[in-house]
């Protein structure tokens, strides 16, 4: 028969009947405090309702910083002791409970002796007993602890309490790890609708069936619409009627490989009919809730394609308009000597134009662009077309800066001869994709967080 365990709330109840009814009033903590101070409140008081007791603390420990703080503390003593003085008092103490596999159960005498023996740093004790309880998640890895302490004389912290503190200290962590992750997520939320709202390119947020959820203030500017009207329409509907198939595709292909980014270019058409050329990478969002959503970067290129036509069209038209422009423009021979750079090049690498011309290639790109320059005039199905990738390019004073490269072969005489290169700095669009790539993270920690605790 399970033994009953006396506790300071007068039930006599089972281990396994404690253990449960703790783990519900666990739950419902979580589910009712509106932040993690809330949530600290709440733990202490469940457990002070088992157990009696003068002082309570939870620390929490930060495996980047690799500091220990303590968020909350309370005290039932006439003159207790500031969060500093509390550090001061059991910061020694607690970095060794957080050391050992198992929870600690003190008393004074006991402690003067690990003190005196240099097994724990400290100097002031000020309780008679202390019971530490590592706070470990289920893979094991603990977070802080919570602890105990009495300043009576009289001794009545027990092995029962001990283990039953052990058993409900990884639901206590999980409550923690999820109250935290919700906070870190309602802060990525604020920053990610700053990152919407500010953003230069076009945003819009599309659900599971290609409905627009959400589309920034961009829109206004590259397709004339304000965000209401966007808001509940097909997204395939603001596209080239030619195009319209692809998106469905997109669409279906980032739904089914969550984890990929996808990205294409096509036309869209703005509200009074122009068609306006994007560059678009979409990633999906997994929302708390169990909701998937997707997430779309658009830049307007149309500009960018204007220039590769012109460029493409004629030598003559290419150097007054390369002057002209915020991309930088290169022109290099068969052999990678760079035949041309425009000031826009000479900008973004910190050279002047007696360092570049006459140079190779591959001193400013690398090897993997000469790679690519291989495949390009090697591969016949890449003959007559376009070839974009993306790249690092090397600065002068040694920093390196994300492009996105265009190739195209220079026609003179019905021949071809040079390697014509415009490079886009992408160094904007990367920062955009990294802090949606960050919010996702943050979407998926928050999850985990809630699935492994409300799986309990």
């Amino acid at each position: 028969m399970e033994k009953r365990v006396e506790f300071s709330s007068g039930n006599s109840l089972t281990n396994s009947q404690l253990i449960s009814h703790t783990i519900l009033k666990l739950s419902e903590a979580v589910d009712s405090a509106n932040n993690l101070d809330e949530l600290y409140t709440k733990i202490y008081k469940i457990i002070s309702e088992q157990i009696s007791t003068d002082s309570f603390y939870i620390a929490i420990y930060n495996y980047n910083t690799k500091a220990i703080t303590y968020p909350f503390f309370k005290s039932k003593l006439e003159s207790p002791p500031n969060t500093t003085q509390l550090k001061t008092q059991v910061e020694g103490l607690t970095s060794y409970a957080l050391s050992q596999p198992n929870p600690l159960l003190l008393t004074s005498k006991i402690l003067k002796e690990m003190i005196s023996s240099d097994v724990v740093e400290g100097k002031l004790i000020t309780f008679s007993e202390w019971l530490g309880v590592p706070l470990k998640t289920f893979d094991k890895k603990s977070i802080g602890l919570i602890a105990l302490q009495r300043s009576a004389h009289e001794l009545i912290f027990s092995e029962e309490h001990k283990k039953y503190l052990s058993q409900i200290s990884t639901h206590i962590a999980s409550a923690i790890k999820y109250k935290q992750s919700e906070e870190y997520l309602k802060s990525s939320e604020q920053k990610f609708r700053v990152l919407f709202e500010q953003n230069p390119f076009m945003l819009f947020i599309i659900d599971a069936k290609g409905k627009i959820i959400d589309a920034n203030e961009r829109a206004k500017i590259d397709l004339e619409y304000n965000p209401a009207e966007l808001v509940g329409r097909e997204v395939k509907e603001i596209f080239h009627e030619d195009d319209r198939e692809k998106v469905q595709k997109v669409i279906e292909e980032c739904l089914s490989n969550k984890d990929c980014t996808k990205r294409w270019e096509l036309r869209k058409i703005s509200k009074s009919g122009n068609v306006v050329w994007v560059r678009e990478s979409a990633s999906i969002l997994n929302l708390p809730n169990g909701e998937v959503q997707i997430f779309v970067a658009c830049e307007n290129i149309n500009e960018y394609k204007q220039i590769l036509q012109t460029l493409e069209e004629s030598e003559e038209k290419y150097r007054l308009l390369a002057e002209n422009i915020d991309e930088m423009i290169l022109v290099h021979d068969n052999n990678g000597k760079i035949i041309y750079i425009n000031e826009a090049g000479l900008n973004l690498t910190k050279h002047n134009a007696t360092e570049i011309i006459g140079s190779n290639i591959s001193a400013l790109l690398g090897k993997k662009y000469s790679e690519k320059v291989f495949e390009y005039t090697t591969d016949e199905r890449k003959k007559d077309s376009l070839f974009l990738f993306e790249i690092d390019i090397s600065t002068k004073d040694g920093n390196k800066i994300p492009v996105e490269i265009n190739l195209s072969k220079m026609k003179k005489r019905n021949y071809h001869e040079n390697i014509l290169v415009v490079a886009r700095d992408i160094r904007e669009r990367k920062r955009t994709e990294e802090s949606i790539y960050k919010y996702n993270e943050e979407l998926k920690r928050s999850n985990f967080a809630k699935d492994k605790f409300f799986s309990i």
